[in-house]
């Protein structure tokens, strides 16, 4: 029998490159390591306070965020492994605006989708229904928002002005800091309603807000998230559990965590700080994580059976990819995907080809010093 080539094997590379926050990122290939069971065991631990703001720090290419979709599914579809309702807001990134007024909007679009769990809890409460007019502004306009997209974009940030409501007192002003937390805290009111006990919010990237803004907007941002724990905390009677979980690398954290910034902290941080949890920092993964996390792409990826778990990459080349990615997923997804790429016309993937994208990747290259 003609042994198949790599191609016929791996049609496209074992590792996809990237992917933004979503439920379903890296959903097949996710390897469950001792530090996404530490992670997860906080998570469990903090339901007990009425609201949370901690970090996952580490380098890129870690896993920070595989971590944080894997952890968004326990919470959406496994409920945390719980007797209780878990749900997840996942919050790619910010992108460069850094205002916390981008934080409340960016919670109200990653949670939607319960938007129409609330909508028929909405219509079967005959209170509610015969309340209209007799509510605060934002719970007339949160009313409306819930049946329909004009309002409901305003809350999302899609648009900028609330359409005109009969049965309103006016208007609320969006751009008020204040206005925006009523709604946030309305709407958590209303998730608590349809049986949400606990929320986590993801926002992942939050270094290239930490590491990039003018100081003036550092301020803004930090002062937004505190007056969101403060204004949660004060009203946590009727509202879920609500954890806001931040992605940072070692050098954003040293601008947010106290625990990492030490003497260099800027003052800007400081009352957002006194209301942080203790963050969780990611290390590198040892050889066995890593094995097991290159077996798994390399399986999720190629077509047919086979006994060896490797094929078509030889044990020896995963070993060399293993060694010279340095503890970092990244790295080692970057290296078997470049293998996969050189070896497309050969029969496997060995050492030699190994060395070729190691050598292409510049990785495991010790610094000559001239």
């Amino acid at each position: 029998m003609t042994e198949q080539s790599v191609i016929d094997v791996l049609p496209q590379a074992p590792f996809p490159s990237g992917g933004r926050l979503t439920f379903d990122l890296g959903e097949d290939r996710f390897v469950e390591l001792s530090i996404h069971k530490l992670v997860k065991n906080n998570v469990v631990g903090r339901r007990t306070l009425p609201v949370s703001i901690w970090s996952l720090v580490g380098p890129y290419g870690i896993g920070r965020t595989w971590t944080m979709a894997w952890l968004g599914r326990q919470a959406r579809y496994e409920d945390m492994g719980r007797d209780e309702r878990w749900e997840a807001a996942l919050v790619p990134g910010l992108g460069s605006d850094g205002s916390a007024r981008a934080v409340f909007e960016s919670i109200f679009r990653s949670t939607e989708y319960l938007r129409e769990q609330v909508e028929e809890e909405v219509d079967e409460e005959e209170d509610w229904r015969s309340a209209a007019g007799q509510g605060t502004a934002e719970e007339e306009y949160l009313k409306h928002a819930v049946r329909d997209r004009e309002s409901w974009a305003v809350l999302s940030g899609t648009a900028s002005r609330f359409p005109d409501l009969e049965t309103a007192a006016g208007k609320p002003k969006w751009t008020q800091r204040e206005t925006q937390l009523e709604f946030l805290t309305l709407w958590f009111e209303k998730l608590n309603d349809i049986g949400v006990n606990n929320l986590l919010i993801f926002i992942d990237e939050f270094e290239l807000l930490a590491t990039s803004l003018s100081k003036t907007k550092l301020v803004e941002l930090s002062d937004g998230l505190r007056s969101f724990f403060d204004k949660i905390e004060t009203r946590s009677e009727n509202l879920p559990n609500i954890q806001l979980i931040l992605s940072l690398t070692p050098e954003g954290a040293a601008d947010v965590e106290a625990d990492y910034g030490a003497e260099g902290v800027e003052g800007w941080v400081r009352p957002l700080q006194s209301r942080m949890n203790t963050p969780i920092a990611f290390e590198k993964v040892d050889d066995d994580e890593a094995i097991e996390i290159a077996k798994v792409g390399i399986q999720k990826s190629r077509v047919g059976e086979f006994d060896d778990p490797y094929y078509p990459y030889t044990e020896d080349a995963v070993k060399e990819a293993v060694e010279a990615c340095e503890g970092m997923p990244r790295n080692l997804s970057d290296l078997l995907n470049r293998m996969h790429q050189i070896a497309l016309d050969e029969d496997r993937i060995n050492s030699e080809i190994a060395q070729e994208a190691i050598n292409s990747l510049d990785f495991g290259q010790e610094e000559v010093i001239l």
